[in-house]
């Protein structure tokens, strides 16, 4: 279970489903995050007016996020495939420099050690080529 603050309200999250490909909502599922909910944060009362709703997580294959320039298309990098991590991780893959492009890459890589950067270097080596 996670936990967001935004303005004026709360985010309780925590669920992962591999494979989905519809945005259905389990009324089980929802029940245990509602109930993890109440166990961390004794006294919370559930909103009269909750917003339950699922969207779609991207992903990569070996679970590392795609961020970088986009192969053939000048002037265009993405920062995707966060899974449950694109919170989290925002701010660190918004300021993302060529070095930890480079750690990424060596990293999907296995590589033992972390390479200097080249400029514009991306966190997936296949990123464009199908992979």
């Amino acid at each position: 279970m996670a936990i967001s603050a935004f303005t004026g309200a709360v985010r309780v999250s925590g669920t992962l489903e591999l494979g989905a490909r519809r945005l259905n909502l389990s009324s089980g599922r929802l029940r245990a995050i509602t109930d993890a909910a109440r166990r961390a944060l004794p006294g919370w009362a559930m909103p009269a007016q909750a917003a339950d709703w699922a969207g779609m997580r991207t992903l990569s294959p070996d679970g590392l996020p795609y961020i970088g320039p986009v192969p053939g298309a000048p002037g265009v990098h993405v920062a995707t495939a966060h899974a449950t991590l694109g919170i989290t991780l925002a701010p660190l893959t918004g300021g993302c420099s060529p070095i930890c492009c480079s750690m990424a890459a060596t990293a999907r890589r296995g590589a033992p050690s972390i390479p200097a950067a080249p400029p514009g270097a991306s966190a997936s080596p296949n990123f464009g080529a199908g992979a």
